[in-house]
């Protein structure tokens, strides 16, 4: 793994926690949206 990246910064744990909690809203969201139509 030898990226320019420093491995675990704070600031890039907090983007990764914010991309999965938008993934995870978007995928409720989706979940929702299909019972309603289902």
């Amino acid at each position: 793994m030898a990226s320019g990246i420093p491995y675990l910064t704070a600031p890039d744990i907090e983007a990764r926690l914010l991309s999965q909690n938008s993934v995870s809203k978007q995928t409720m969201q989706r979940e929702i949206v299909d019972r309603r139509l289902g």
